[in-house]
């Protein structure tokens, strides 16, 4: 074999893509795959049985899934059913759950904004997390009519304002 002399054949550059604009790209393909792809009814469930477990209720939901609402990405349940013997049976229309950006996730305290309907009404506030889980309600509209004076929920209703306010 002989040296040659002749320099490689040159290749044709490559079209390649801004890091700027191709990391987003692929940060929100990943995030639809995963929302698309996730195993949303095997996590109702789960949340379904530690809620049962903790709280000494059955606890079902139908529909859990991801969605971006006017307040930001959400975590959606969609006809849960709570049967304990303090409430008999309640269903919720719709509850959502949805990080609340402040400070207080660096303080191991997260707060975790709430919204739920149901057939007594409606509750929007923010669940503080913590050594004493508390809700403090933004709004609160409850049609007390449907509950019966001896009920549980209406002592609670009734009895437990939000914290450093009072029931207008």
């Amino acid at each position: 074999m002989t040296d040659s002399d002749a320099a490689p054949a040159p290749t044709p550059p490559r079209a390649t893509i801004p890091n700027a604009i191709g990391i987003p790209i692929v940060i929100v393909l990943v995030l639809v795959f995963i929302a698309i792809l996730f195993p949303w009814d095997s996590l109702a469930r789960r949340i379904a049985w530690e809620v049962s477990a903790a709280s000494g209720s059955r606890v079902t939901i139908d529909d859990l899934s991801p969605a971006l609402t006017a307040r930001g990405p959400v975590l959606r349940a969609r006809n849960v059913l709570v049967e304990h013997p303090a409430v008999d049976r309640l269903r919720l229309r719709e509850l959502e759950i949805a990080p609340r950006f402040s400070t207080s996730w660096l303080s191991g305290e997260p707060r975790l904004r709430i919204f739920v309907t149901s057939d007594l009404g409606s509750v929007d506030g923010v669940l503080e997390l913590g050594d004493e889980p508390e809700v403090a309600a933004r709004r609160l509209y409850a049609e007390l009519h449907r509950l019966s004076a001896d009920d549980g929920v209406a002592r609670i209703l009734v009895e437990r304002p939000p914290k450093g306010e009072a029931w207008t």
